[in-house]
């Protein structure tokens, strides 16, 4: 299986899903960094925690300094380009606490630190793949054994 490449655009398309979805009534603005090159500054006034936010961002990022990230989306693997920066504002107003909800872009994105784990896992996706496309041949040389022997 080929890895694919996201590029910073399609990544921060993601980005701005995922914190939509996670943070409905907050408004946060994902951009690319002003020198930009592959990174993507994210910021917001009051509303959720660095940490919460970071957590949302954590499936898109390379890795820390010494770790690396692996990735796969919707079943693929895949590798995001950019790195993530983050920054908090207040107004110094009291802010409720905010839980972030479910978001459907980070449920379809799968992140491993260590490449045996993220390898097994895209061997567990292959097989899968290819049982159900046998399923799919079986049923269909089935139908037609029904149907030739129903004349």
């Amino acid at each position: 299986m080929n890895t694919r490449l996201i590029k910073l655009d399609a990544t921060l398309r993601l980005v701005r899903r995922a914190l939509r979805e996670s943070f409905p009534r907050h408004t946060i603005d994902a951009s690319p960094s002003p020198t930009g090159r592959c990174g993507i500054h994210v910021t917001w006034s009051d509303g959720p925690t660095v940490e919460q936010v970071q957590r949302v961002l954590d499936p898109f990022g390379l890795g820390g300094h010494n770790e690396v990230h692996w990735h796969s989306m919707n079943g693929s693997p895949v590798t995001f380009q950019p790195f993530m920066r983050v920054q908090r504002s207040t107004t110094g107003e009291p802010v409720d606490p905010v839980a972030p909800q479910p978001s459907a872009t980070l449920a379809n994105i799968t992140t491993f630190n260590e490449y045996r784990a993220w390898s097994a896992h895209l061997r567990e996706l292959d097989l899968m793949r290819r049982s159900k496309r046998l399923l799919r041949r079986l049923e269909g040389q089935s139908a037609m054994v029904e149907a030739i022997t129903a004349t």
